[in-house]
């Protein structure tokens, strides 16, 4: 008996050791959600209001993308393609004749060695703002060179974008948002 007990433990020891832990995987989606319909509005440094809106899905290359419209002011200003492919964004940038179109890594939220996407500079346990409370945020900068200085933007998980910091340009809250059919305010 104490053979067979001995003998089990010594298997049990060899099989949790033989194996590498697996780490978890970061997924991107959790602090970039993508949903048509999601809506988030922001208040700059001027009392200027910006508004952002997932208003489809298309696809490019095979691959599928959500747009979203930008708004300043009431008027339209940009649309910009993303998706969320594990820990990384990509930002698809579209045009009407097709020539130049082209797939950016936009943030990586799990590896800053990728110089030419976002990285994760620092997390904040928590943050107020107009729209609430929020926790684990993370803020994302960019390498390379801004006339400005890096912009700095704190995305929240479930929500996403809630602000946004440049050295000497404008600068933006979150004071409404619509993520997933919860709303926030």
């Amino acid at each position: 008996m104490k053979n067979i007990l001995v003998t089990a433990a010594m298997l049990l020891l060899i099989i949790g050791c033989g194996s590498d832990p697996v780490a978890p995987t970061f997924q991107a989606a959790e602090y970039f959600p993508l949903h048509v319909g999601d809506t988030w509005k922001y208040k700059d440094s001027h009392s200027a209001i910006f508004e952002y809106s997932f208003v489809s899905t298309e696809v490019f290359s095979g691959k599928s993308y959500y747009k979203m419209l930008k708004y300043y002011q009431g008027q339209l200003s940009d649309s910009m393609y993303y998706r969320v492919a594990d820990s990384k964004v990509y930002l698809f940038r579209h045009y009407s004749t097709g020539l130049g179109d082209r797939e950016y890594s936009y943030i990586d939220f799990a590896n800053g060695k990728d110089s030419t996407a976002g990285y994760v500079k620092s997390t904040e346990d928590s943050i107020q703002l107009q729209a609430g409370m929020f926790y684990s945020a993370k803020t994302v900068s960019w390498y390379g060179v801004f006339d400005e200085g890096p912009p700095y933007e704190t995305y929240s998980p479930g929500i996403g974008l809630i602000k946004r910091r440049e050295i000497f340009g404008n600068s933006f809250d979150l004071i409404y948002a619509k993520v997933g059919g919860k709303v926030y305010q």
